[in-house]
């Protein structure tokens, strides 16, 4: 264990030169340590703004096989009769969801509620209907009135139902889960009680969007980690270079006396690793605020820009409900549940609470280990291929 020996008294000794490896190394510790903790409260802050708005699902017509099955009617139609000019174009048929059907689903596992929405188109009695000059709504289910939502009716889905002549299907079903994380296993259980005329479609695509800024912060935290990792790696490996070719002749005295080629490289290692120690002190003290201020930057730029990005592109809710009721045993309506999401995520992907754990400084110690000790060997490898007498002869 003399070699333990002779690094503290080296450490002292050069206490100058010990000071500038110390501050060096404690820079490098400290923006790894950053990018470590930023990366962990990014990740951190998605998984929970993603379980605490709650996804949800809506089971609705397929609306792309509708308007294929249309066009191949209509073009099966146009090809059987000569007299094409005539025809009467194909109508679109949009299937409605069974009642029956949607309760069979709300009884599957992870349901926290369920809502129904319905439609039906009425023409205006005893009053005007509101006329627009332009359609620059989406009016699809009624007449181009449809597209100005002062026509709108909002009232019970079953109302809208006994309108429509049926009184056992709905337009469509959105289901809040419970649990986000169990979404995929629930599509799949939901789809096996369903035809392939619906579709299921997730509300996860707005919280991917939503979690856009953090996903960036994660990638720029791991580029950081990376970055810093690699250029410390070197920095300390061209400041080893330097030092052992300062101390040339001790290695060759100590080489001459017998000593293990090793156990000399062990010394080396031992100085850099009690450096190391005080470094992560350091790091730890200073880290967390240097964390937090680059967090709550990266934070800031982050979601500026995705807001810019998303302006005017708007959010959906769960399967383009458009005019007709809503009800259900969900306490809050489909378009409110999707607006209450987007907000609830918002608030949290705006916070990053960056904090040290014990996890972070494991990781922050083992990379430095590496560092250390890549630095030693690519630092001490040029010396050692030289012998004793020949070192000592050139001093």
């Amino acid at each position: 264990m003399d070699f333990i020996k002779r690094a503290g008294l080296y450490l002292r000794q050069k206490i100058g030169r010990t000071a500038l490896i110390t501050l060096v190394m404690s820079a490098i510790m400290i923006f790894v340590l950053a990018g470590i903790i930023i990366q962990s409260a990014a990740i951190q802050a998605t998984n929970s703004a993603k379980n605490s708005a709650g996804t949800t699902v809506t089971l609705s017509a397929d609306r792309e096989k509708a308007f294929a099955s249309m066009r191949k009617s209509q073009s099966s139609s146009s090809s059987s009769s000569s007299s094409s000019s005539n025809a009467a174009p194909a109508a679109i048929t949009m299937p409605s969801v069974k009642i029956k059907t949607a309760e069979k689903i709300a009884a599957l596992s992870n349901v926290a509620g369920y809502q129904y929405s319905n439609s039906a188109s009425v023409n205006a009695s005893g009053f005007s209907a509101v006329t627009t000059s332009s359609s620059s709504g989406g009016g699809g289910q009624g007449g181009p009135n449809m597209s100005d939502p002062s026509n709108t009716i909002y009232t019970s889905y079953t109302f809208a139902g006994t309108v429509n002549g049926d009184t056992t299907s709905v337009t469509s079903v959105v289901y809040t889960l419970t649990d986000s994380s169990k979404e995929k296993a629930f599509t799949k259980q939901a789809k096996k009680l369903i035809s392939s005329s619906f579709s299921l479609t997730s509300s996860s695509e707005t919280y991917a969007l939503l979690m856009k800024p953090m996903k960036n912060v994660q990638s720029f935290a791991n580029k950081i980690v990376w970055i810093v990792g690699i250029a410390g790696t070197i920095i300390l490996a061209l400041i080893t270079v330097l030092m052992i070719r300062e101390r040339r002749h001790e290695i060759g005295v100590l080489m001459a006396l017998g000593e293990s080629k090793f156990k000399i490289v062990l010394q080396l290692f031992s100085e850099l690793f009690a450096v190391l120690v005080l470094s992560l002190v350091i790091a730890g003290v200073a880290g967390n605020f240097v964390g937090s201020a680059v967090g709550k930057q990266l934070v800031s730029q982050q979601t500026t820009a995705t807001q810019s990005t998303s302006t005017g592109a708007g959010f959906g809710g769960g399967g383009g409900q458009q005019s007709g009721g809503g009800g259900g045993s969900a306490p809050s309506g489909a378009g409110r549940s999707g607006q209450t999401s987007m907000t609830a995520s918002g608030s949290q992907v705006s916070n990053l609470k960056t904090k040290i754990s014990a996890k972070s400084m494991a990781e922050l110690g083992g990379l430095g280990l590496g560092i250390i000790a890549i630095a030693v060997v690519a630092g001490s490898t040029p010396i050692f291929r030289l012998k004793p007498k020949k070192i000592l002869s050139n001093e």
